[in-house]
Parts: C-alpha cells; sequence; structure tokens
C-alpha cells in the first residue's frame, strides 16, 4: 500500500492519503487481531 502511495508511514505512524481513502477499512484490517483464520467468516468482506 505504501508502494502505490496509498499509505504514509513515518515516526508518527501511518497515514491514509487521500488516493487510499476508500481502502481505509483495509488498512486497519491489517492491524485487527479479531480476523484471525478461525474467525474470517464472522465479519464483511472487503469488495
Amino acid at each position: 500500500m505504501q508502494e502505490d502511495k496509498l499509505i504514509d508511514i513515518d515516526a508518527a505512524g501511518i497515514r491514509v492519503l487521500p488516493k487510499g481513502r476508500l481502502l481505509g477499512r483495509n488498512v486497519a484490517m491489517v492491524f485487527d487481531e479479531y480476523l484471525e483464520k478461525k474467525h474470517k467468516n464472522r465479519f464483511s468482506k472487503v469488495i
């Protein structure tokens, strides 16, 4: 996502850039510990 310029990562944190705004959920999913394989069918899918 960083290579595609959808997010910016630096010492202050991670920012979703305007180009990646509609993919904010995908960015957050990387950090969601409840999205393990055993729970993958409990959440709606990203298109």
